[in-house]
């Protein structure tokens, strides 16, 4: 029983066997790029989101504090205005 010698171009890999792990790679590279993009969109929406929700916000406290100004305008005008006839009341009201 004698064994043959396997020959040197049995042991060369063909250029199909080359290929294959470049397929593979090439593959598994384009679901790495899917889940990239997927997950980039997701943190998009999210923050557009977050940037609209902020400047909602932000326009109800603009509004609130047209409001409060406006309240205090009204308060301290009514204030100025009875310190000042309160004043000139408690002037005539007691000559020196």
């Amino acid at each position: 029983m004698s064994k043959s010698k396997p020959q040197k171009d049995e042991f060369l890999p063909t250029s199909a066997d080359r290929a294959t792990p470049f397929r593979t790679t090439s593959v598994i590279l384009q679901a790495v790029d899917e889940r990239f993009v997927a997950q980039e969109i997701r943190i998009r929406r999210q923050t557009l989101k977050h940037v609209s929700d902020i400047e909602e916000e932000f326009t109800f406290m603009k509004e609130d504090i047209k409001r409060v100004k406006a309240v205090l305008r009204e308060k301290l005008a009514q204030q100025l205005s009875a310190t000042s006839y309160g004043a000139l009341a408690g002037f005539a009201c007691h000559p020196r």
